[in-house]
């Protein structure tokens, strides 16, 4: 999530960035610690306790040539985790569950056309009291 941490307008009730050699608690996240390898070392991780009209994770990402892609959106699930929304300029592409009973690195997959500019996404939760660790984000272009 190269410099993707902090959502654009969107209002998660708490955000960090949360590294695999955490050595501080973070008190006010439900996950203490990060058990499965992750890229570059960290995640983005949110809380969302009550949801209202911010209640997501929103970024921007350069296309710069048009054509279909298939994205991955990698993210860590564990117990704090719940349903999501993923919308791409303003168009629901699908729910992803970042719930899990043990840790895990997962992922949610999709293949879409995407015109050359900058393609927004938007990450909203379907409920309330729910977290979700962000890892990484790749765009392949296919054709």
């Amino acid at each position: 999530f190269e410099n993707k941490r902090l959502p654009l307008t969107g209002l998660p009730d708490y955000g960090v960035n949360f590294s695999e050699t955490e050595t501080e608690e973070k008190k006010f996240y439900p996950v203490k610690q990060l058990k499965v390898p992750i890229s570059m070392g960290s995640v983005y991780a949110m809380r969302f306790d009550e949801l209202h009209d911010r209640s997501y994770y929103d970024f921007t990402h350069p296309v710069l040539e048009e054509g279909h892609y298939t994205v991955n959106l990698f993210h860590v699930a564990d117990h704090c985790g719940a349903d999501f929304e993923l919308r791409v300029n303003g168009e629901t592409v699908g729910v992803f569950s970042s719930y899990a009973n043990q840790q895990q690195r997962t992922w949610f997959s999709f293949g879409k056309h995407f015109q050359r500019g900058v393609a927004e996404f938007k990450i909203i939760p379907l409920r309330k009291n729910s977290c979700l660790m962000l890892d990484s984000f790749l765009m392949k272009y296919l054709y």
